[in-house]
Protein backbone atom coordinates (compact mmCIF):
# COMPACT_ATOMS: atom_id res chain seq x y z
CA UNK A 1 0.00 0.00 0.00
CA UNK A 2 1.15 3.60 -0.55
CA UNK A 3 -0.18 6.60 1.02
CA UNK A 4 -0.18 10.44 0.58
CA UNK A 5 -1.61 12.93 3.03
CA UNK A 6 -1.45 16.75 1.80
CA UNK A 7 0.12 18.92 4.31
CA UNK A 8 -2.36 20.25 6.97
CA UNK A 9 -4.72 17.82 5.82
CA UNK A 10 -6.51 15.51 7.62
CA UNK A 11 -7.59 12.78 4.76
CA UNK A 12 -5.45 10.48 3.82
CA UNK A 13 -5.52 8.77 -0.10
CA UNK A 14 -4.22 4.69 0.04
CA UNK A 15 -4.07 3.12 -2.95
CA UNK A 16 -2.64 -0.40 -4.17
CA UNK A 17 0.78 -1.33 -6.13
CA UNK A 18 0.52 -3.64 -9.00
CA UNK A 19 2.53 -6.51 -9.32
CA UNK A 20 5.26 -4.46 -10.68
CA UNK A 21 5.23 -2.03 -7.69
CA UNK A 22 3.74 0.41 -9.87
CA UNK A 23 1.13 3.03 -8.37
CA UNK A 24 -0.79 5.10 -9.09
CA UNK A 25 -2.97 7.83 -7.23
CA UNK A 26 -6.27 9.21 -8.38
CA UNK A 27 -5.80 13.22 -9.14
CA UNK A 28 -5.05 15.28 -5.95
CA UNK A 29 -4.99 18.63 -5.45
CA UNK A 30 -1.76 20.79 -5.57
CA UNK A 31 0.39 20.95 -2.60
CA UNK A 32 3.06 19.21 -0.38
CA UNK A 33 2.25 15.59 0.72
CA UNK A 34 3.44 12.98 2.87
CA UNK A 35 4.05 9.80 1.37
CA UNK A 36 4.67 6.02 2.64
CA UNK A 37 4.79 3.03 1.75
CA UNK A 38 4.12 -0.34 3.26
CA UNK A 39 4.36 -4.16 3.02
CA UNK A 40 3.32 -6.81 5.66
CA UNK A 41 7.08 -7.68 6.80
CA UNK A 42 8.71 -4.60 5.42
CA UNK A 43 9.74 -1.39 7.39
CA UNK A 44 7.65 1.41 6.50
CA UNK A 45 9.33 4.20 3.76
CA UNK A 46 8.51 7.27 4.10
CA UNK A 47 9.04 10.54 2.32
CA UNK A 48 7.40 14.13 0.56
CA UNK A 49 6.32 14.80 -2.30
CA UNK A 50 4.50 18.13 -4.01
CA UNK A 51 2.13 17.48 -6.79
CA UNK A 52 2.86 20.36 -9.73
CA UNK A 53 6.39 20.02 -9.01
CA UNK A 54 7.38 15.93 -9.18
CA UNK A 55 4.81 13.23 -10.54
CA UNK A 56 6.99 10.44 -9.38
CA UNK A 57 8.05 8.92 -5.94
CA UNK A 58 9.89 5.59 -5.29
CA UNK A 59 10.53 3.87 -2.36
CA UNK A 60 12.50 1.10 -1.29
CA UNK A 61 10.76 -1.20 1.52
CA UNK A 62 13.16 -2.88 3.60
CA UNK A 63 12.83 -6.13 4.88
CA UNK A 64 12.14 -6.18 8.66
CA UNK A 65 14.04 -8.84 10.97
CA UNK A 66 10.99 -8.56 13.46
CA UNK A 67 7.84 -8.25 11.41
CA UNK A 68 5.87 -10.64 13.57
CA UNK A 69 4.27 -7.70 15.54
CA UNK A 70 2.93 -6.27 12.51
CA UNK A 71 1.04 -9.54 11.48
CA UNK A 72 -2.45 -9.54 11.88
CA UNK A 73 -3.87 -11.37 14.63
CA UNK A 74 -5.31 -14.18 12.58
CA UNK A 75 -2.29 -14.98 11.11
CA UNK A 76 -0.37 -14.79 14.59
CA UNK A 77 -2.89 -17.70 16.19
CA UNK A 78 -2.40 -19.89 12.67
CA UNK A 79 1.24 -19.20 13.27
CA UNK A 80 1.32 -21.43 16.25
CA UNK A 81 3.04 -24.28 16.28
CA UNK A 82 0.45 -27.89 15.62
CA UNK A 83 3.06 -30.62 14.73
CA UNK A 84 1.46 -33.12 17.25
CA UNK A 85 -1.85 -33.34 19.53
CA UNK A 86 -0.04 -32.11 22.27
CA UNK A 87 0.40 -28.71 20.08
CA UNK A 88 -3.23 -28.90 18.64
CA UNK A 89 -4.69 -28.81 22.23
CA UNK A 90 -2.20 -25.83 23.60
CA UNK A 91 -2.79 -23.79 20.17
CA UNK A 92 -7.17 -24.21 21.27
CA UNK A 93 -6.04 -23.64 24.74
CA UNK A 94 -4.63 -20.14 23.63
CA UNK A 95 -7.80 -19.71 21.70
CA UNK A 96 -10.12 -20.65 23.77
CA UNK A 97 -9.10 -18.90 26.95
CA UNK A 98 -6.83 -16.18 26.08
CA UNK A 99 -8.65 -14.68 22.96
CA UNK A 100 -11.36 -14.82 25.38
CA UNK A 101 -10.16 -11.23 27.07
CA UNK A 102 -7.37 -10.32 24.54
CA UNK A 103 -7.32 -9.94 20.85
CA UNK A 104 -4.82 -12.62 19.41
CA UNK A 105 -2.36 -10.02 18.07
CA UNK A 106 -2.03 -8.64 21.55
CA UNK A 107 -0.93 -11.99 23.67
CA UNK A 108 1.23 -13.53 20.87
CA UNK A 109 2.97 -10.28 20.08
CA UNK A 110 4.97 -10.71 23.21
CA UNK A 111 8.73 -12.62 23.64
CA UNK A 112 8.97 -14.64 27.03
CA UNK A 113 10.66 -17.45 27.83
CA UNK A 114 9.44 -20.74 29.77
CA UNK A 115 9.50 -18.24 32.87
CA UNK A 116 8.27 -15.24 31.79
CA UNK A 117 4.75 -17.30 30.14
CA UNK A 118 4.66 -19.50 33.40
CA UNK A 119 4.71 -15.45 35.42
CA UNK A 120 2.56 -14.13 32.95
CA UNK A 121 -0.26 -16.92 33.15
CA UNK A 122 0.06 -17.19 37.24
CA UNK A 123 -1.14 -13.15 36.94
CA UNK A 124 -3.95 -14.52 34.47
CA UNK A 125 -5.34 -16.80 36.13
CA UNK A 126 -6.49 -14.56 38.82
CA UNK A 127 -7.38 -11.82 37.37
CA UNK A 128 -11.18 -11.29 36.21
CA UNK A 129 -12.13 -10.18 32.48
CA UNK A 130 -11.90 -6.39 33.71
CA UNK A 131 -8.23 -6.99 34.85
CA UNK A 132 -8.79 -6.79 38.39
CA UNK A 133 -6.82 -8.99 40.53
CA UNK A 134 -9.09 -11.79 42.40
CA UNK A 135 -6.64 -14.08 43.28
CA UNK A 136 -7.73 -13.57 47.17
CA UNK A 137 -11.39 -13.68 46.71
CA UNK A 138 -12.26 -16.85 44.39
CA UNK A 139 -9.81 -19.77 43.12
CA UNK A 140 -7.58 -18.98 40.01
CA UNK A 141 -8.67 -20.25 36.64
CA UNK A 142 -8.96 -23.92 36.40
CA UNK A 143 -8.04 -24.65 32.96
CA UNK A 144 -5.04 -22.05 33.18
CA UNK A 145 -4.23 -23.65 36.64
CA UNK A 146 -4.26 -27.24 35.35
CA UNK A 147 -2.45 -26.27 32.16
CA UNK A 148 0.05 -23.82 33.29
CA UNK A 149 3.65 -25.66 33.14
CA UNK A 150 2.46 -27.19 29.50
CA UNK A 151 1.57 -23.45 28.03
CA UNK A 152 4.71 -21.75 29.31
CA UNK A 153 6.64 -24.30 27.61
CA UNK A 154 4.18 -24.02 24.42
CA UNK A 155 4.43 -20.34 24.31
CA UNK A 156 8.05 -19.47 23.73
CA UNK A 157 8.45 -21.44 20.69
CA UNK A 158 6.93 -19.71 17.65
CA UNK A 159 9.40 -16.90 18.83
CA UNK A 160 11.96 -17.97 21.15
CA UNK A 161 13.83 -15.07 23.68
Amino acid sequence: MVSAKPQGGTITTTVLTDEAGRYYFPPLAAGKYRVWAQALSFAIAKGEIELGAVKQQDFTLRPMEEFFRQLPGNVMLAALPEDNEQDKRMKVIVRNNCTACHTSSYVLQHRFDEAGWSAIIELMKNVNVYGSFVGASRPPSGILDYHQKELAAYLPRPRPR
